[in-house]
């Protein structure tokens, strides 16, 4: 039987809140990657304790957002979704599950303008229409308008879809 070399990880502490895509986007990294690790929920605003924004919260990350990290193993604390996901691959991704497929630097290049192009375009674009979609749009507000039709989305689902008929493991 194959040793797993994460046996001997302590768990890593995911801290996130209930709603938005980015701590949900280090979770599945953690899955893939078999690592131990619990969430600690945080909500919305300034409590002191509980907050995001709040003096607690704020030691681990001075930006008051999540996702953060904190990894007992090493002691290091790292906050941003790509830079924690950049973290866990550096420190923990061995077998490159999740890191370009080949040694060349052409395959690293390839890989991060991808990765670049979902955390500062494709990403960003989703979320502002999720929000609109999900705030504006709810019954609270009392607006029944459809999200504005955004050319860079429609654009970067595009490249996105072109990309996955040619990179056979882009989405598997």
């Amino acid at each position: 039987m194959a040793s797993n070399p994460q046996a001997d990880v302590k768990p890593l502490t995911l801290h996130a809140h209930v709603s938005g895509p980015n701590p949900h986007k280090v979770a599945i990294v953690l899955e893939f990657l078999k690592l131990p690790y619990q969430i600690r929920l945080w909500e919305f605003g300034g409590d002191f304790h509980k907050g995001v924004k709040g003096e607690t919260f704020t030691r681990i990350n001075e930006n008051g957002r999540v996702p953060a990290l904190e990894d007992p193993n090493t002691g290091v604390v790292a906050w941003e979704s790509g830079a924690v996901i950049n973290y866990l691959r550096r420190q923990y991704d061995t077998s490159n599950v999740l890191g370009p497929r080949g040694p060349t630097e052409q395959d690293r290049v390839d890989f991060e303008k991808w990765e670049y192009f979902l955390l500062t375009t494709l990403g960003p674009m989703s979320g502002q229409v999720a929000w609109f979609r999900s705030v504006l749009l709810s019954p609270f507000c009392g607006q029944s308008a459809s999200p504005p039709k955004d050319p860079l989305i429609t654009q970067s689902l595009g490249i996105t879809t072109r990309q996955k008929t040619k990179t056979h493991w882009i989405g598997t």
